[in-house]
């Protein structure tokens, strides 16, 4: 099993509207690791490695300061056959990552995610202008540290 994995099955129903256990938080800081996981809904909470709230009203597109892209999906029914839709939120991306539920009496309320962080990584919502300008610069200087 890997930390991811572990940190996720850790996580896993952990209710609506409640923090992760510190020891989690603490396990996630030392090894590196953010949760990303709805707290409302019009909230993305960033944890462990970095804290970040940023706003997930309608879902959103956050960016971190080294180009990474999750997607945050926002959903107001349920679709047959589609199994995330049974989520207020859901999160996409191409990060490596692990699952976990978030509940609310009981019962799915947000698909969260563990990942592994880069150093100082922090995240922010996705605004155009400002991506092209991050592209820019990473073409002239390289990777963002």
């Amino acid at each position: 099993m890997t930390k991811l994995f572990d940190v996720a099955t850790e996580l896993h129903k952990m209710e609506y509207a409640t923090e992760p256990p510190e020891h989690v938080i603490s396990l996630c800081k030392k090894e590196g690791i953010t949760i990303v996981y709805g707290y409302s809904d019009d909230c993305a909470e960033f944890r462990g490695s970095t804290i970040e709230e940023l706003n997930a009203w309608d879902g959103n597109t956050y960016i971190s300061n080294y180009g990474r892209i999750i997607l945050s999906v926002w959903n107001d029914f349920e679709i047959e056959g589609d199994e995330k839709s049974k989520y207020s939120f859901y999160y996409l991306t191409d990060i490596p990552h692990e699952n976990f539920e978030v509940h609310e009496d009981g019962k799915p309320y947000c698909l969260g995610i563990v990942f592994e962080a880069l150093p100082d990584e922090k995240w922010d919502i996705f605004d155009e202008d400002e991506y092209e300008h991050f592209l820019q610069l990473k073409d002239k200087y390289g990777e963002s540290k």
